[in-house]
């Protein structure tokens, strides 16, 4: 990234499910007959049927070691907290996904109106993780909307220049 631009900086994240039931399923041929359960229709929230009833406070609770603390505490954060956080660091997400989430991060990241958001998909063994990066990366800094009301102000003369980087 560093021949791309200089001004870049990379978080990166993974997702992984709570250990716990109803995210976890040791045993599909005992726990599966349960879900055919008329109530599972009708309540098929998993974290509230795992007693994880808090909503998710938007804070990081990564312990020493990089462990998120919250997870058997905490729900998973509502699209409508992760569009705020978005804003709020004006960043640009990148989800780097398998073929298989595709369409499912396609639906997030369309879910998430008015920030930078796109969908990659990795190899199965991530090998070109790099090369999303900068293919996505290419694709958010191509292209600027810059909108402004100077017709709102009589006097008012607004003019545009660029800097672009070599």
């Amino acid at each position: 990234m560093k021949a791309i631009t200089k001004n870049f900086r990379l978080g990166f994240g993974s997702f992984i499910d709570k250990k716990l039931m109803p995210f976890v399923d040791p045993r599909p041929e005992k726990t599966n007959p349960v879900m055919q359960a008329e109530i599972f229709d009708r309540l098929n929230i998993p974290c509230f049927m795992a007693g994880v009833v808090v909503p998710n406070d938007g804070h990081c609770h990564l312990d020493k070691h990089g462990y998120y603390t919250k997870s058997l505490d905490q729900d998973y954060p509502s699209i409508a907290l992760l569009h705020q956080k978005i804003k709020e660091r004006k960043a640009n997400i990148i989800f780097a996904v398998t073929e298989k989430n595709k369409d499912l991060y396609k639906q997030l990241s369309d879910a998430l109106p008015d920030v930078s958001s796109s969908v990659g998909v990795l190899a199965d063994d991530s090998r070109n993780i790099v090369t999303l990066i900068e293919e996505e990366y290419n694709k958010i800094s191509q292209k600027i909307i810059m909108v402004d009301n100077a017709n709102a102000s009589q006097g008012l003369r607004l003019s545009y220049r660029s800097k672009c980087l070599e």
